[in-house]
């Protein structure tokens, strides 16, 4: 009785898994110990005739309960059966969340950190239209210090009248440059340059002027109407430059990287960089 209950469990087992080598080997062997079984009985007059036509009462599963750390003969254990081969899925508990977002925030804060703490990155609002241009009242810049500045890069820089408040202009020349206005141009040691970004020629006439050692000139890109070195009659010193502006993060509509014009004063002779601070 116990081996038709365990071949008509396999038989199933092989429907399911009809190429499982393990599960034949066991069913020939049931099939060929319930033929000797049956040749020592076949004197019996109630003897079955085959283990495949014999009915089958309903079988007891309990008997193929596994023993401990034993796998039931019918269980097929393939890859990607769920048993083996696979991993379990683990739930996003609000540990993982929280740990995932502090991770997220990490990354994004510590380009923010190195640029404001160590390339003194900072933000500023145009006070003036003495760059239009280029910059109109109240546009928001980010400014960064530099190793160096060149002549065409726009500058932010501490207001020699008032040093809590700061300016914009453009770096128009370096120390030992000189600096004249005649005929609406602006010359650099002796060499006219073409500024496509101002407003206007200018209208004023500059004397030859030649910057001191430790100091930068600066002019508005709005000439005639900026309050600038040609005004003062000298540069500002270097150390109060605060940083380069090359990034317009607000108003929405005119977001956007500044423009490099420092190739406006490539033909200038003795081209060098004022140093930063």
């Amino acid at each position: 009785m116990r081996l038709r209950k365990e071949y008509h469990y396999l038989r199933k087992a092989l429907k399911q898994n009809p190429n499982d080598r393990a599960l034949r080997k066991r069913a020939d062997a049931i099939q060929k110990r319930y033929k000797e079984i049956q040749h020592a009985e076949k004197s019996r007059p109630d003897a079955e005739d085959s283990l495949e036509t014999s009915p089958i009462e309903p079988i007891d599963m309990s008997i193929f309960e596994p023993k401990p750390y034993e796998v039931p003969p019918a269980v097929s254990l393939s890859k990607g059966s769920g048993t083996l081969g696979t991993a379990r899925r683990s739930t996003l508990s609000p540990r993982t969340i929280w740990t995932a977002l502090m991770v997220s925030i990490l990354l994004l804060a510590a380009p923010f950190y190195y640029f404001m703490f160590f390339r003194g990155m900072s933000f500023y609002e145009v006070p003036t239209g003495s760059m239009i241009p280029t910059l109109q009242p109240h546009d928001r810049v980010v400014a960064m210090t530099a190793e160096m500045y060149y002549r065409g890069d726009v500058l932010v820089v501490e207001d020699p009248s008032d040093p809590a408040a700061f300016l914009v202009k453009r770096l128009v020349g370096l120390p030992g440059d000189i600096i004249e206005v005649k005929r609406g141009i602006l010359f650099v040691n002796d060499t006219p340059i073409e500024e496509p970004y101002l407003r206007e020629k200018m209208l004023y006439i500059l004397e030859p002027i030649e910057v001191a050692a430790d100091e930068v000139f600066l002019l508005g890109d709005n000439r005639n109407e900026s309050d600038d070195s040609h005004v003062w009659g000298h540069g500002i010193p270097a150390h109060k430059i605060t940083g380069r502006a090359f990034y317009i993060y607000h108003p929405p509509d005119r977001r956007g990287t500044l423009p490099s014009h420092t190739d406006a004063f490539a033909i200038v002779p003795d081209d060098t960089a004022a140093q930063g601070e």
